[in-house]
């Protein structure tokens, strides 16, 4: 709960502070991208490991209220889903899947970096062109967030012998 109000207070309030205009459109692009990988992970996670005891209720509860690719109808949608496997499939199917590729249920599969490859993707192109300082920023905070969590997935993976091309699986580039 406490997790929810800070994300939820951290997105509402630089959407409301980042102005109009180009560059305020791409930087909030950015952000809105972010909120919702977190939002579709819970999603995930929720479904393969918590279904019977999280409600669609408690999802929809948890989610962070700001809405990118994904409306706030398609979002309870997945939300409203009765398990992994209905939840994957709408999932692949609609927008979600179109956007940031396919899921998986299969735990050897890193499908779910693909979202998150998406927003590396997103957060390269507007360091490399943007022309707006706000955004420049914001997306390499966002690519040395990403660059953090991948030096975590190497230290993991050597940790638990994983071979450098399963290590390489869950890497965010």
């Amino acid at each position: 709960v406490c997790e929810h109000a800070l994300w939820t207070y951290f997105y509402t309030s630089v959407l409301k502070t980042l102005g109009t205009g180009r560059g305020a459109e791409e930087t909030e692009r950015l952000f809105l991208m972010q909120a919702e990988i977190y939002n579709l992970d819970l999603l995930f996670r929720a479904k393969a490991f918590f279904s019977p005891q999280l409600t669609p209720e408690d999802l929809k509860k948890l989610l962070i209220p700001v809405y990118g690719v994904l409306s706030a109808k398609n979002m309870n949608a997945l939300a409203d889903t009765r398990g992994l496997d209905e939840f994957l499939k709408l999932y692949n199917a609609g927008r979600a899947g179109q956007v940031y590729g396919a899921r998986s249920a299969d735990p050897a599969d890193a499908s779910e970096v693909s979202e998150t490859r998406a927003l590396y993707r997103a957060a390269q192109k507007l360091l490399h062109f943007s022309s707006t300082p706000q955004t420049v920023l914001a997306a390499l905070l966002c690519l040395a967030n990403l660059e953090r969590s991948n030096i975590i997935n190497v230290i993991e993976g050597v940790r638990y012998g994983l071979s450098p091309e399963q290590i390489s699986a869950f890497l965010k580039y």
